[in-house]
């Protein structure tokens, strides 16, 4: 036999043997009658970053949503991941389970409950961690938005990041559990990204052409203050020529906007105070807006006060 040939049996026993402990872990999960068998088949989808089999498991796994997402595109999972106690007590049971994660030990232990027959893992398994960010209203592990606040994951190293990402910059590191053995927390540290200025200025561009529209009144929440009352008895028309619109800054806390130095000049149809037909032109070359911003899952929105 070629060395080659013997090389593409091994690689061909190897995949084969890999496929067969993941069937087994899987069969361990869904069929286990017995909470040894569902406590390990737990531990190992943890230590494998499997996170359909992990959440899968929960007894409560509907109540979940994006967690298996979440877990499986953690940084790091747990390494050295084993039961080492297993307590029942008719329908309930407690699994003692030690892992390390990030060269350090950690406890994974859980609680177990049956039903139907089958034994599933509580939602003490999962960790609360509070992740608030300085920008927005939402963060992002891997493709998975949630909305910031106390978060349940499973045990894992994440990299949390500010969302929506298109629009924010910024990122950290959490270890689930913490260090410390406490409830974990920490706070993503967010910008606005390029995108989200350009998004910022378009927003004002398509209000303040709004503002500008030929109407027979001034507009409200536009800052278009028009002293036609000094000419006219009785204004119909009111016709804008943007010459420059207002540039728009973003706070460095993502939370108020100014549009500043808009050029507009404004032509004001009428009747005049001896009652002839008549019209009247102001400009201003110091047109502004102002007011808030806010950010969340489904994008960016600036209000004008």
């Amino acid at each position: 036999m070629s060395r080659r040939r013997a090389w593409t049996i091994a690689a061909v026993v190897a995949a084969v043997v890999a496929a067969a402990v993941t069937a087994a872990a899987v069969w361990s999960l869904t069929r286990s009658p017995d909470p040894a068998q569902a406590a390990a088949g737990f531990v190992a989808a943890l230590e494998s970053g499997d996170g359909a089999a992990a959440v899968g498991a929960l007894a409560d796994a509907a109540a979940h949503p994006g967690l298996a997402d979440a877990f499986a595109a953690a940084e790091a999972h747990v390494t050295d991941a084993h039961v080492t106690a297993v307590d029942v007590e008719d329908d309930r049971a407690r699994a003692a389970a030690t892992a390390t994660l990030d060269g350090r030990a950690v406890d994974v232990g859980f609680s177990l409950e049956r039903r139907d027959g089958r034994w599933l893992v509580a939602d003490d398994a999962l960790r609360t961690v509070t992740v608030t960010t300085s920008i927005g209203t939402s963060i992002g592990i891997g493709g998975t938005v949630l909305p910031a606040g106390a978060l349940s994951l499973l045990p894992a190293q994440y990299r949390v990041t500010a969302a929506p990402g298109t629009l924010l910059s910024g990122a950290v590191v959490i270890d689930v559990p913490a260090d410390d053995g406490a409830a974990a927390s920490a706070s993503v540290p967010a910008a606005l990204t390029a995108e989200a200025r350009t998004r910022a200025q378009e927003q004002i561009d398509a209000y303040a052409d709004a503002c500008t529209q030929t109407a027979g009144r001034v507009p409200e929440a536009c800052a278009l203050h028009i002293p036609w009352q000094a000419d006219l008895r009785e204004a119909r028309s009111f016709a804008y020529r943007v010459e420059r619109r207002p540039v728009v800054t973003v706070s460095d806390d993502g939370r108020t906007f100014e549009a500043v130095n808009g050029s507009v000049v404004v032509t004001v149809s009428g009747v005049a105070r001896d009652g002839r037909e008549t019209s009247a032109t102001y400009r201003n070359d110091a047109w502004a807006l102002r007011g808030d911003v806010t950010v969340d899952d489904t994008g960016m929105t600036l209000s004008v006060r």
